[in-house]
């Protein structure tokens, strides 16, 4: 797990961030990066014993906690374009394995995204999420629960977000709207 986690991040190129979401169609880098499909594989093993996932935590720097973020909106969105559960549940476990190192402001926007991703494949997100509550640690668990689930559905759109959904089925993409 760990070595595919780093070929992961050694792979992720400098301008792996917002752009990644494929915001115009010709995205830079396209979605899925052949690491990501490594990722999302391994992923599905991920063991949910408590210390294992610490540990992964507690090895990760900022900027890797970052791209994970950015792994798991990338694999949404690809498993909302291929209607695809394991790539969602791919993503989230990515985005546990994260904890919230991100700025909270920006996790709710990537909850935004991730949660329209999951009503395209007919997933309860909050139910989803619940299934995945005790592999969170509690920043996380507060940021979900507290400050994004307890929203009404209609102030976690990706247009409150700043985003807007273009395209359907294996065109999807986001962009943003500012």
């Amino acid at each position: 797990m760990i070595n595919t986690i780093n070929e992961f991040f050694s792979t992720c190129p400098k301008n792996f961030d917002f752009v990644s979401f494929d915001f115009s169609k010709g995205g830079d880098p396209k979605i899925p990066m052949e690491s990501e499909l490594k990722l999302a594989e391994a992923l599905q093993v991920l063991p949910s014993e408590t210390q294992s996932l610490i540990s992964l935590r507690q090895a990760l720097t900022l900027h890797q906690a970052h791209q994970l973020s950015i792994f798991s909106v990338r694999m949404a969105i690809l498993a909302a374009r291929t209607n695809s559960l394991r790539l969602f549940d791919a993503a989230l476990y990515g985005f546990i394995i994260d904890d919230g190192f991100d700025d909270w402001r920006d996790i709710l926007r990537y909850l935004s995204i991730i949660e329209d991703c999951a009503n395209r494949i007919g997933i309860d997100f909050g139910a989803k999420l619940e299934e995945f509550k005790n592999l969170m640690g509690e920043e996380l668990k507060k940021t979900v629960f507290k400050g994004y689930l307890v929203r009404p559905p209609e102030m976690r759109t990706v247009a409150v977000m700043g985003f807007i959904a273009k395209g359907d089925g294996k065109e999807l993409y986001y962009m943003p709207n500012f």
